[in-house]
């Protein structure tokens, strides 16, 4: 009864490189649901990480992972927030993964001429400029792609002002109990805080907002204690 989580491997300063697998994990280690890791690399039938088997189920997508995981377990990680805090968590989710996300994706895969964080997991030229590739094409299909460089960039800040105002002087996002929306907003926040060296999301995290820095602090300390 152990949930197996299939993943691409840790980063250089983070678990993982994946904000995706983070937030999985987190969710995992709050709600005190067994799991293992397995670093093999292979991706769902969606083509996407993480993914878990559960006995004889296969689900991928970190977002119904979670879904079914709530249906599994006992979780109880929500069950203080009125609809209303529910629904400002569910948009605040939506924020960090369907733009934030792809933000970052783009310092890393594209911007970044560096390619620094994929250097240090020693992937090769040739994998990198494949991979800028079907970065550059996905984030274009999505939109933030379309703009410029400096147009992108000053879209993740506006995130990332967002987040610090709706957080702060609260312990968590929605207050001082933790919720699924920390899963998914540290798991973002987390990569760009530690794992996105000399980018200007992290540069401007450090100078101005240090209650993310905080935050992610504290979730870290929290419920990573292995990091």
């Amino acid at each position: 009864d152990t949930v197996i989580v299939h993943q691409l491997g840790a980063g250089p300063y983070c678990p993982s490189l994946s904000p995706f697998v983070i937030k999985l994990e987190t969710f995992l280690r709050i709600n005190n649901i067994p799991y293992k890791n397995e670093y093999d690399r292979v991706m769902s039938s969606k083509g996407k990480t993480p993914w878990i088997q559960y006995n004889d189920d296969v689900i991928p997508d970190s977002h119904f992972v979670i879904e079914y995981l709530k249906e599994k377990f006992p979780v109880k990680i929500n069950e203080r927030l009125s609809n209303e805090k529910k629904a400002i968590g569910a948009s605040f989710t939506k924020l960090v993964e369907d733009h934030l996300y792809w933000g970052l994706l783009l310092w890393r895969a594209v911007y970044d001429k560096k390619k620094t964080v994929f250097r240090l997991v020693g992937l090769n030229s040739i994998i990198l400029w494949i991979f800028e590739q079907k970065a550059k094409w996905a984030c274009h299909c999505h939109g933030l792609g379309r703009h410029t460089q400096q147009e992108t960039i000053q879209l993740i800040l506006d995130d990332i002002r967002f987040l610090s105002h709706t957080l702060g002087d609260k312990k968590y996002f929605l207050g001082e109990f933790v919720t699924e929306a920390d899963c998914s907003i540290f798991g973002q926040l987390c990569q760009i805080v530690w794992q996105s060296p000399d980018s200007p999301m992290e540069k401007t995290i450090k100078e101005k907002y240090p209650n993310l820095i905080e935050y992610c602090q504290r979730m870290k300390t929290k419920y990573w204690p292995d990091w």
